[in-house]
Order: C-alpha cells, then sequence, then structure tokens
C-alpha cells in the first residue's frame, strides 16, 4: 500500500508540474500580442483541464490512501484554494475562448496569475503544514 501512495504522490506531482507550467505558458504566450496563436491559446488551456482531471484523481486517491491526512486543517484550506485556481482558471479558458480583444486577454492573463498565485499558496501549505 505504500508503493501505491508513492505512484499516486508522484502522479499528483508531476500533474502538478504539467498544470502549473501550462499556467505560466499561457500567461506568458498572451503578453506578446503578436506571437499569440490561435493554435496555443487553445491547445495550452487543454492541456490544462487534463492536468487539473489527472491533480485530481490523484489527490482522491492519495485520501483513500492515507485517510489521516484529513484530520490536518491545512488540506482543507488547500482543498478551498484549489477549488479557488480551478475556477479562475476555467473562467479565464471561457473568456479566452469567447473574444480576442487585448483588454481580454490583460484579463485572462490576471485570472491565470491568480490561479498561480493560490496554487503556490496552497504547495506552501502542503510543505509547511502550519495547522
Amino acid at each position: 500500500m505504500i508503493f501505491l501512495g508513492s505512484i499516486i504522490k508522484v502522479v499528483h506531482l508531476l500533474a502538478f508540474a504539467v498544470w502549473f507550467g501550462s499556467g505560466f505558458v499561457l500567461i506568458r504566450s498572451l503578453s506578446d500580442e503578436a506571437a499569440h496563436s490561435r493554435t496555443g491559446a487553445t491547445t495550452i488551456p487543454r492541456i490544462q483541464g487534463w492536468a487539473a482531471l489527472v491533480l485530481v484523481a490523484a489527490g482522491v486517491g492519495m485520501l483513500l490512501v492515507y485517510p489521516s491526512l484529513l484530520q490536518g486543517g491545512w488540506l482543507h484550506t488547500k482543498i478551498l484554494l484549489w477549488l479557488i485556481a480551478l475556477g479562475l482558471t476555467h473562467m479565464s479558458r471561457a473568456k479566452l475562448n469567447r473574444s480576442d480583444s487585448a483588454d481580454s486577454l490583460t484579463t485572462v492573463r490576471w485570472m491565470q496569475a491568480g490561479a498561480l498565485l493560490c496554487m503556490v499558496l496552497a504547495a506552501l501549505l502542503v510543505e509547511t503544514k502550519p495547522f
């Protein structure tokens, strides 16, 4: 069971890296309007969506393998931050698909930055476990 838990942790970390990296790449690709391509703007959010799905599945798997994790309040805060990040990601994807104006791209970048900030805070919570 410990081996399975280790595999799930690695999958969770890899999915986090893909999700975080794709969000960062999306912010960087939208900051240069000349390099903004429709293919990149539609492909990167799809990668981010699949990474989010794997991230949630691996998180649920970790809770099944290690149910003692639910005793810490830090995990509830992490889940809340993840839900906020997921909501911001989906709102930015919808806004990106609807409009191509420069103002819309700025809003998408800020939403993605907010989602990344939530995930950095969640990662700090996991590392420090303050409560």
